[in-house]
Order: C-alpha cells, then structure tokens, then sequence
C-alpha cells in the first residue's frame, strides 16, 4: 500500500470539512437568541487525547481559546524488532487565536501554539536483535517533539441541543508542526562487549528517528460537548 503523507492528507480533509462546519455551525438568528454567547467550556475526544477547552468570544469577529489535552498509556510493543515495555504520554496545552467570519455564527478559524509534553519512552532487557545481529543486554528508548508548536484550524458549533443555544456538539479540525522528533537510544550489554554493539545501537536509532518524521505535522481532529453563557 503506498503512504500519503500526513501533511498531504490534513489540508485536502480541511477542504471537504470546512464547508459542512461551516454550513452546520450558522444558526438562524431568533429573536430570543443572541447572536452569539461570549464565554464557553467544554469536554472534547480528539486525536490529541481527551481535553477540555474555555473560550471567549470578546468581539463579534475575535476570541481566545485556552485548552490542554492528556492520555496516558502503557504497553508491550515491537520497534525495529526490539520488544518494550513502552509508556506513551500525550500532553498538550494551547493557547489560540479565533478569527469568526460571520456574527451569529461559531464557525471560526484559529491560530496559535501548543506547548507539547509528548513523549514514547521504552526499555528492553534480555535477548536483542538490533540492525540484524543478537545481543544480551538492556536499552532504553525515548522519542520526544519540540517543546513549542504551531497551530492552524476550523471549527464550530456542529447543532445545538436546546432552543437557547447553551449546549452545543462541537467538532474541530486542525494541525500541529511538531519539528523534527528527538530520539534517544542507550544501552549496555549484559555479557561480554561486542565492538559492534553500539554502531548497530547507532543505526537503528537513525531508522527510529528516520521514521518518527512522518509525524512532524500531527492531525488535531476533535468532536465535543460545550456549554455557552
């Protein structure tokens, strides 16, 4: 099968969602209903984990949006043929810019940076096979991003479920640029030292990193519940 890229795939979904959120996320105004309420909090499922965001609308075309997103998870795992006990911690908080078109409607696009704790961390002990040859000894693998990254998206309000407008499915679709990933690879051998040992730890750290930039645009794709006041 081949690979699309990511930073492929994102502004092409941008293109065919943007028009259904912004068609689902423009109300027509009533005369009981304000145009638009300036303050909201919600609780989100994203590709970034589950988060929760407040936001406020202080113009009728600008707002701010403060959120943070965590996941924890641990696991056994296979990388480049080496089995870890692996944790991976998805842990993000951002700060965005909202820019809304039209006056009584959510639909807005954003702007703004992510402070990111991402992190895949792993250890290996016993048998290894690394760059194709066996060793006895224990690894440690660690795959962090840049602390700091930039961000871009759509969103708004997909319906409402009451008549005044409070409670609302939210829906967001965006991007992150996480810089090229940080990866760590040590280890030591258990027996006696093989001269190759560490140029064979050398390279399959090169293949890790090599793959890990696959990732360095990340999709933020988001759907929640929100109450506005």
């Amino acid at each position: 099968m081949k690979y699309i890229p990511l930073k492929h795939v994102i502004p092409a979904a941008a293109l065919l969602v943007a028009p259904v959120i912004a068609t689902q996320a423009t109300p027509a105004p009533t005369p009981d209903v304000p145009a638009y309420r300036p303050f909201s909090i919600g609780l989100d499922a994203s590709t970034l984990g589950p988060g929760a965001s407040f936001g406020w609308r202080f113009m009728d075309h600008l707002g701010a949006t403060l959120g943070a997103d965590y996941v924890s998870v641990s696991a056994n795992t296979t990388i480049k043929d080496v089995n870890y006990d692996a944790r991976l911690q998805f842990l993000y908080e951002s700060l965005t810019v909202d820019v809304f078109p039209w006056t009584h409607s959510s639909f807005h696009a954003s702007a703004g940076l992510v402070l990111n704790q991402f992190e895949l961390g792993g250890s290996a002990n016993g048998p290894l096979t690394l760059n194709g040859n066996h060793y006895m000894g224990n690894i440690d693998l660690a795959i962090r991003q840049q602390a700091a990254d930039p961000y871009i998206g759509i969103g708004g309000n997909l319906l409402y479920f009451d008549h005044a407008h409070h409670w609302a499915l939210t829906g967001n679709l965006g991007a992150m640029y996480t810089g090229s990933p940080r990866v760590s690879l040590s280890g030591t051998e258990s027996g006696p030292p093989s001269p190759t040992f560490q140029s064979d730890l050398e390279k399959v750290r090169g293949e890790i990193k090599h793959d890990a930039r696959y990732a360095e645009i990340w999709p933020a794709v988001a759907l929640g519940i929100s109450y506005s006041f």
